[in-house]
Order: structure tokens, then sequence, then C-alpha cells
């Protein structure tokens, strides 16, 4: 993905602070600001190799032939226009002159980050802003907000200064409680009205739990009413990637609209699942689910608590059934993350030499970049592929 980089025309009056406001929220930049059309093709020249995002404002059809040629002459960039929408044939004069998206005036912020946030998916473009990484338990407790928590709390070997740690998907949060803490906010705070939350606002809701470390758990004290709206949360996300520079989502595998969308939107997915048999399936279940839902993040997959001596699935069945994945497992310490949680502290704190963590960081060096396979089990006897395989027709 290239990072957002704006070229503002004619945007006159009130509204250059306004957009300005908008795009820094997103994560863009602002490359260039130009008077009018005609200073814009004449002096501007950005790299050919990227694309620029135009913002222009129209007030009348004469300003329609200004959008053609300034379409003429950057093509292959998306261009939003703030235009008035009087009738149909206006519409489509704006959208044959080249305009990518219609924002109508006057410009209300949503309409206008409802626009941003389709162009930059439709033109693979992204704020330069942090990364966000979705933690997502494939069956009901396989660990994954413990995983979550340490992953956030270990994100300096990503090279971030911040981690934020954000509880999406459960009615009922876990974090909070988990970690002993009092939130100033909790997520569902913050889902009723997205739109009236700005980087201050957010800045402000997160509670710090250590140094470079922040959450917004989900409700604990209350079952939240409703899943929050996927505009909620593409919004919060935005946001996020702002605050910090590793946002970790510890995420419900709830197989809904909202789900899937979200996962569409962040750049990295880890599917939790353990060596039993069910959780397998499960992680199977919900890898096919993102590919029919268009999900192109880069998938990991932990098996967390895994060890040779328990019976269920070896490493070498699971690389069978998921062939080409990134697997990795975690080993089990339950006394470790016991007193961890019981201390309501992350696992560093409690026991630095838990081989948990020496695990989490072969997976954040995999999540980084790092070409890492983790050792191949013996194979014994091939039980779990012939059973599984028959439902996946492998």
């Amino acid at each position: 993905m290239q990072q957002v980089k704006a070229v503002l025309v004619r945007v006159t009056d009130n509204l250059p602070a306004a957009v300005q406001a908008e795009l820094r929220d997103y994560g863009a930049t602002v490359d260039a600001s130009f008077p009018d059309v005609d200073s814009a093709v004449s002096h501007y020249h950005g790299p050919p190799a990227e694309r620029r995002l135009f913002v222009t404002e129209l007030r009348g059809p004469e300003d329609v032939l200004g959008l053609g040629r300034l379409a003429d002459a950057f093509p292959g960039n998306p261009i939003i226009a703030i235009s008035p929408v009087a009738d149909a044939a206006t519409l489509l004069a704006v959208l044959r002159a080249g305009a990518t998206q219609i924002v109508p005036a006057p410009m209300k912020p949503v309409e206008f980050r409802d626009a941003l946030d389709r162009v930059t998916r439709q033109y693979d473009l992204r704020p330069s802003a942090g990364r966000v990484i979705a933690v997502s338990g494939v069956t009901e407790g396989c660990g994954a907000t413990t995983l979550a928590l340490n992953i956030a709390a270990e994100a300096r070997r990503l090279g971030a200064e911040q981690a934020v740690l954000i509880e999406l998907g459960g009615r009922v949060g876990r974090l909070a409680v988990m970690l002993g803490a009092t939130p100033r906010y909790t997520t569902a705070d913050l889902m009723g009205d997205m739109n009236a939350v700005d980087m201050a606002g957010l800045r402000k809701a997160v509670t710090p739990v250590q140094d470079g470390l922040s959450i917004l758990p989900g409700p604990y004290q209350s079952i939240a009413p409703a899943a929050p709206s996927l505009q909620a949360v593409h919004r919060l996300l935005t946001l996020a990637r702002r605050l910090a520079n590793v946002v970790v989502l510890d995420m419900t595998c709830s197989f809904d609209e909202t789900y899937f969308g979200t996962l569409k939107a962040v750049d990295d997915v880890i599917l939790v699942a353990e060596q039993k048999v069910p959780s397998v399936h499960g992680l199977m279940l919900v890898r096919d689910a993102l590919v029919s839902q268009g999900v192109h993040a880069r998938q990991y997959y932990a098996i967390n608590r895994y060890s040779a001596d328990l019976p269920g699935a070896t490493l070498g069945e699971i690389r069978t059934l998921l062939p080409d994945a990134h697997l990795y497992p975690i080993r089990t310490d339950g006394r470790g993350v016991m007193e961890a949680i019981n201390l309501g502290k992350p696992l560093r704190e409690v026991a630095p030499d838990s081989p948990v963590l020496h695990d989490l960081g072969r997976l954040l060096e995999g999540v980084a970049g790092g070409a890492i396979s983790g050792p191949v089990a013996p194979h014994r006897d091939g039980w779990l592929r012939r059973s599984l395989g028959k439902l996946f027709a492998q």
C-alpha cells in the first residue's frame, strides 16, 4: 500500500482548515495546495509512480470543466469533489468529468470521512500511521485475550514506542478485569457517537497501564446493548493508527459484517487456536471464511498452549491441513500465565523466562517480516488429517 498524500485545489473560505483537519485525523498528509486548477496543472509535478489524492471544491456548473482539466492532467489519481448536488444532471456531470467521490456542500465531516475511506480502499492507499494487528480466537476459551495483551506489551519488538490494545466484538469485556484496571472509558462509551470523537478525545479515553502501553477495553460493568457499527469501528481504527505505532485488536470471532469488515481494514490477522480437534476445525473454518469474504491482511496462526506430550493434533498434522500457513506454536505455561492474570500484569512482569514470551517473540518477528517457521513435531498417525480432511475436501 502507498501512503495517502493529498493535493488541495480551489478549496476556499473555511474549507481548508476543515479538510486538513480530517486528512490529518485520517493519517494523510497535504503535499500541496493551489488556488485554482490552472495553477495545479502548471506547477504540480508529483512522482509518476505514486498516486495523489486530489480534493477540489466546485461552486457551480462552470467549475465542472475545470474538474475535467484536472482529471485529464493527472490521470489515474483519485479526486474528491466537494460540490452542491442540485439534481441528478449535476451529479452525472461531476462524475463524468472525473470525480471519484462527491461530498455534498456544505461539507459534513462524516461524509468527507466516508468518501476518504472509500477512495483509499479503492486505490490501495493507507494512512501514514500505525500498524493494526487483529488477534482473534477461533473458539471460546483458547486464550486469545491473554495473547493479545502480551503481544501489545511486547510490541517494542516491532519498534513501537507506543502501543494501544483495544477490545472489540464482545458484549462483555474481559480485559479490564484481567488487568485489575479501572479504565477511563470503554469501547461502548465511544462507539455510540464515534463521529464526535477526535484525536484529543481518543487520547483522553485510553487508559495507560505501563510505559508505552494503553488500553481501551470493552464494557466490563454492564452488557453492551448492541454490536458497534462497522463505520464506527473504522473511525476508531483511523484515529488509533494516529495514536500509536502498533494497535492490537482483541476480537471476538463473531462471523458478522462488522467482524469481516474490520479485518479488511487491518494489516495483520493472528488467528488463535489450540491443538484440540474442535479448535483446529474452527481454525480451518475461519481461514476459509476470510478468503471467501475478501480479507487480504497477512495471516498468522498461533497454536496456543501447545505441548507435544498432550493428545490432539500435532504441528505436522496441522501444517498438512494448512499448507503454506505461517504457523506458530505457543508453548503451555499454565502457572506463569495464571499468576500474571491473578496479579493483573503482563506476563513479562511476572514470569520473564516464560516459554510463552519466547514463542511470542518468534511470532512478532514473523509479523515484522522475518521468515521464521516453527519446528515440526514428529508426525504420528495422520488421523486428524483423515477426519478433518473429509470436511474440507483435502
